[in-house]
């Protein structure tokens, strides 16, 4: 496996070193990794996972988030991958690696840190429940769950901080004013690296090319601050309509760029038109004016780590004809390589 995500975060051999004896996890402690698999993981697999089910859903937030329809079947597949591979071999860089892709999975699944932090400690406490009354070296078995268990969460806490500093407002200002909140195309280009090695089987990348309708009309109507007081309304209420793992960037002065990250064709779909809903119920007021305003969007499936620079030219081209048909519209075209 490459170390890719090492690589991206800087966790090189000696920060990993670093990290392995701040926790006072050396190669000695192999032995330990692997009676933590005979004698506590693989004879308890399935009752803990079970008892971590009932478990986390005695918080309000998972709970809610189950009931919103997470996949438990997913976390489930998860939850015996992790399991099983807990302690082996950990202080190679592909364990770190692993363990970040852990982290960047439960962005993708829109994960909050604080259940991501809840669901480890649960996990700590099981196998520290199952552990073997009568096993010699229970003591030493008990500190190694403890330092295994915080180094894993250390290493995936370095994916959930990169996604927070990605998320971070970047200095974008394009010559018509600054729009705020939007991923330039670096990030964007992260963001889709990340889901295209960590997608779920059932679920793909989807991007959306969008665009104000009659966004020349609005600047001559009502002038070129009061269009891009527009624009940056509508960029919010995109913002605040898509879920943690998505990402909003800009194309040019017009026209932006949706990320959905690891969903399905028909939520891909539900998620832009709650977008374009939002913007059409509600007019902007701006200088004592009420401006009607609407959003088209061409939404597309996208299966590569980057964004191609034939890509966007042709989904702009999909989205212009789109707009010449009315305002407020959708359409769903078959790939995003092909524009149709």
């Amino acid at each position: 496996m490459q170390l890719t995500f090492c690589t991206k975060y800087s966790l090189d051999e000696k920060k990993r070193q670093s990290r392995l004896s701040s926790m006072g996890l050396a190669e000695d402690e192999f032995k330990l990794a692997e009676q933590l698999q005979r004698h506590v993981i693989k004879p308890n697999l399935d009752d803990i996972v079970i008892q971590f089910f009932r478990m986390i859903q005695l918080d309000d937030e998972a709970g809610n988030m189950f009931a919103k329809g997470f996949r438990s079947d997913k976390l489930t597949r998860f939850l015996y991958r992790y399991l099983t591979t807990l302690g082996k071999d950990f202080t190679e860089g592909v364990y770190f690696e692993q363990r970040l892709r852990v982290g960047i999975a439960h962005i993708n699944a829109g994960v909050s840190f604080i259940v991501f932090q809840l669901a480890f400690r649960i996990l700590q406490q099981l196998l520290l429940d199952n552990l073997p009354r009568d096993i010699k070296n229970r003591e030493f078995l008990s500190a190694f769950i403890l330092k295994i268990t915080s180094l894993d969460l250390v290493i995936a806490t370095e994916a959930y901080e990169n996604y927070r500093l990605a998320k971070t407002p970047d200095a974008i200002v394009p010559t018509r004013g600054s729009v705020q909140q939007l991923l330039n195309s670096e990030q964007l280009n992260a963001l889709l690296a990340a889901n295209w090695r960590d997608a779920a089987d059932d679920c793909e990348t989807y991007v959306g090319l969008a665009a104000i309708d009659d966004d020349q009309r609005i600047e001559q109507c009502y002038g070129q601050q009061t269009a891009q007081d527009a624009r940056n309304g509508a960029v919010q209420r995109i913002l605040s309509s898509l879920r943690p793992g998505d990402a909003l960037g800009q194309f040019d002065d017009e026209h932006f760029l949706l990320v959905l990250s690891n969903t399905s064709n028909k939520n891909a779909h539900d998620i832009c038109r709650r977008v374009m809903d939002k913007i059409a119920s509600h007019p902007f007021s701006a200088d004592k004016m009420t401006i009607p305003v609407t959003i088209s969007i061409v939404l597309a499936s996208y299966a590569h780590p980057e964004i191609h620079e034939e890509v966007l030219p042709s989904l702009l081209q999909t989205l212009t004809k789109l707009q010449e048909q009315g305002i407020n519209q959708l359409e769903l075209v078959a790939d995003a390589n092909t524009g149709g």
